[in-house]
């Protein structure tokens, strides 16, 4: 919105209803998408028989969903750092390669995913200490950073100078701490898990992915469950030190966004171990999630791409119910296989 002026918004994108909706398909649906697959691929990679409960976990029940509807760069940021992790996890001169170009893409969209590129880069010393694996992984994120620091520099007369020092009055708490930044408190911690929006209450099932962290360790998965785990906490306490831990308008802590899909790697254990209980906390999840996406920001009075589409308000939202029942019956038969197992 900052780039767009007041005559532009009034003529252009944002007044578009077709055009906004296919810049969101194409920034925030995109996002979404691979995120759901990155999701998949971790769960087939850890427990096979999850690979569509996770899925339809983090699509349906997280704050991924109502953020598919949006421009922010959070989903997209997190599908990149995921990948990342997933890459150096994987291993290969072209894997870390890849993984450092995904890290430093995520870095560009999303600042303070630099903290998650950096994590995934402490993993790839633990689980492979070589030079050529270091410099790959340099190699690949060298050209977004460089691209990054040559717009700053063009933009706001420094490399060093990002934009988020140029935030208006609006909010002059943007300015306090490290660009809003600072030691969260028990309050704030607090509110981030278990306010009114917090990760905990739209999303209870995550519960349970952390406690699926827990036993990925015990399997003997543990460099991969304490890296999850770091980007975790490292995310938690930087959106409870943030100013305002939900980033204004949102439907919940979207700073923890980038965090999203490590701790999601626990559910595919979470779900061979209690596959009811995950699944009922799951089913609590989507209907708290929808009600998310249907009640803030862009869409505060349940509109749908159907109803901006012309069809009845009501229709669109039934087409959405549609598409998420169809979403539970492709993914029972895989609940019942593993309540068969448990």
């Amino acid at each position: 919105m900052g780039a767009v002026d007041a005559s532009d918004r009034a003529q252009g994108v944002w007044h578009d209803r077709r055009l906004l909706w296919a810049l969101r398909v194409l920034t925030g649906g995109l996002a979404f998408a691979a995120a759901v697959a990155l999701a998949a691929a971790a769960a087939g990679r850890i427990a096979p028989e999850t690979t569509w409960l996770v899925a339809g976990t983090v699509g349906l029940a997280t704050m991924a969903l109502p953020m598919a509807a949006t421009v922010f760069g959070h989903l997209a940021a997190a599908s990149l750092g995921f990948g990342a992790f997933l890459l150096a996890w994987r291993g290969g001169p072209r894997a870390w390669l890849a993984a450092g170009a995904a890290a430093g893409a995520a870095f560009v969209l999303e600042y303070l995913a630099a903290i998650a590129a950096a994590i995934v880069f402490v993993y790839l010393l633990a689980c492979t200490p070589s030079a050529r694996a270091v410099a790959l992984y340099a190699a690949g994120a060298v050209p977004f950073v460089a691209g990054l620091a040559t717009y700053n520099a063009e933009a706001f007369g420094s490399p060093f100078h990002f934009s988020y020092r140029y935030v208006g009055a609006t909010f002059p708490q943007q300015h306090t701490g490290f660009f809003g930044l600072s030691a969260p408190s028990l309050h704030s911690l607090v509110h981030t898990l278990f306010g009114k929006r917090g990760l905990f209450v739209v999303s209870p099932v995550l519960v349970l992915a952390l406690v699926g962290l827990v036993l990925l360790w015990r399997r003997g998965l543990r460099v991969e469950a304490a890296t999850a785990g770091a980007v975790v906490v490292a995310f938690v306490v930087l959106a409870a030190g943030y100013f305002d831990p939900y980033g204004g308008l949102s439907p919940g802590p979207r700073y923890f966004a980038p965090a999203l899909l490590f701790l999601a790697l626990g559910l595919p254990e979470a779900y061979r171990r209690w596959p009811l209980p995950t699944a009922g906390l799951a089913g609590i999840s989507v209907l708290a999630t929808l009600y998310q996406a249907g009640t803030w920001g862009p869409n505060d009075d349940w509109s749908t791409i159907w109803w901006w589409a012309g069809a009845p308000r009501p229709v669109g939202f039934a087409l959405v119910l549609a598409a998420v029942a169809a979403a539970v019956a492709l993914v029972a038969p895989d609940l019942r296989a593993l309540r068969s197992r448990a």
